[in-house]
């Protein structure tokens, strides 16, 4: 058996990358018949009439191993995420270069990215699996997202804000290289034609050759996260993954107390059975509170007295926007929560006063060889916001106050939550880890 992993596109090469790749498969694929290689293996891409020349060529090339060679086992694959990936570094560059992006359609179109270390998986089965005959067996990651969302998670496993995209439908993908040639160092003859086949669907069509090798292929966070891991020029810097979660509960009703809840999932690159208790959601709490105050640009001040007890001013005023009651720190099954209670303060309804809360949570969700997956939850319940009101202005007070001040809480909880990947709250939780 003979692997055949030779890509010719960019490097320096001179001429035309499909002539080199179509004569470098047919000599190889001579060769290996004339030598008696009972088999090849190839990898190639997936896409379906692909208007790339890229594309096109990585199916040439498999056609002409078949036509000329021996039996071919062809794995077809969309992007490989991992540290020497020319599309995950593109990627990358993009994400950590640029605070806002211009985005072109093929933006939205969808791919089905797959962890290199899955694709060796794939590859080093090959003899295991097939035993003789021609095959095709297309291989995928359980993802499918648009590269404008592979932006949005390269973000987050960096840990820092997913960028802004302007709209710029007519930029095509050839337009769009060469502007990518400009903001980032990947060879312009590999980022050129890559660029130009983001406009074809790599998805995974059919998946019956990928069940026969009982494979579960890893998700996208935590490709991303191992290849950030092991990229030179990351590394020295990489600390915890965390991906914002959809938000699973808001509620801001005209009558009654207002809801919300705000997730993230953190990956933290280190095993452990610990979970986090008392001391270190403490100290995550009162991380928040700083947050806040230099989130706000020295905007609001957060305060504590000697008895715990917590306000929320108005820095150089003496109004009091909101106060807590001391924190009550609580010990659960798989990790600890810290709550605050509301007792007061100028944006707080009196019927409201000592109802609601603010929780934050942190519990281990799930540890394997390589990382420990934690769930962060930040909660507000029972909480009676003056701005929304009383009496008949209050479904318009409703309305103002979620333009206003709930835009305002869940920014600034978003916002924390992400901060967690960074330090100093990230060594907080490495060390949770280690604790174990």
């Amino acid at each position: 058996m003979a692997y055949y992993l030779v890509h010719a596109m960019g490097r320096g090469g001179s001429g035309d990358f499909e002539e080199r790749e179509g004569r470098a498969a047919r000599n190889f694929a001579e060769m290996a018949k004339r030598d008696g290689i009972e088999r090849t293996v190839y990898l190639g891409g997936l896409g379906d009439e692909p208007r790339s020349k890229h594309l096109r060529s990585r199916q040439r090339t498999a056609d002409l191993l078949a036509e000329h060679g021996p039996p071919l086992t062809y794995f077809r694959a969309g992007m490989v995420v991992g540290a020497g990936s020319e599309s995950y570094r593109t990627l990358r560059y993009l994400v950590q270069r640029l605070p806002a992006m211009i985005a072109p359609a093929w933006l939205q179109t969808p791919t089905q990215p797959i962890a290199v270390n899955d694709v060796i998986s794939y590859l080093v089965k090959a003899p295991d699996v097939i035993d003789s005959g021609s095959a095709e067996i297309q291989i995928g990651g359980p993802d499918i997202l648009s590269y404008g969302e592979m932006l949005d998670r390269m973000a987050e496993a960096l840990g820092i804000r997913p960028r802004r995209r302007v709209p710029v439908p007519l930029l095509t993908p050839w337009l769009s290289s060469l502007w990518i040639g400009l903001v980032t160092p990947v060879d312009a003859g590999v980022a050129r034609p890559l660029v130009e086949g983001l406009s074809t669907p790599t998805v995974v069509t059919d998946p019956a050759g990928m069940a026969a090798f009982e494979i579960v292929p890893m998700g996208i966070n935590e490709a991303l996260r191992l290849a950030l891991a092991e990229d030179p020029e990351v590394a020295p810097v990489r600390q915890i993954g965390v991906r914002l979660l959809p938000e699973d509960r808001y509620r801001v009703p005209a009558t009654g107390p207002v809801e919300s809840t705000d997730r993230a999932e953190l990956l933290v690159p280190s095993p452990s059975r610990a979970v986090p208790g008392p001391a270190e959601i403490e100290s995550l709490g009162r991380g928040y509170w700083e947050f806040v105050a230099r989130r706000s640009g020295g905007v609001f001040r957060a305060s504590e007295d000697e008895s715990g007890r917590i306000r929320l001013s108005l820095r150089g005023t003496p109004l009091e926007l909101l106060s807590f009651d001391p924190p009550r720190y609580e010990p659960l099954g798989e990790g600890s929560s810290v709550t605050w209670p509301i007792t007061g303060g100028a944006l707080t309804l009196p019927e409201g006063r000592g109802q609601g809360y603010l929780r934050f949570t942190l519990t281990r969700a799930e540890s394997d060889a390589e990382t420990t997956t934690l769930d962060a939850v930040m909660e507000v319940r029972g909480f009676y916001p003056l701005l929304r009101g009383r009496g008949l202005l209050a479904p318009v007070g409703a309305l103002f106050y979620t333009l206003t001040q709930r835009v305002f809480h869940r920014a600034m909880t978003r916002a924390y939550l992400r901060s967690l990947g960074r330090s100093p709250a990230s060594n907080r939780l490495d060390r949770v880890q280690r604790s174990g």
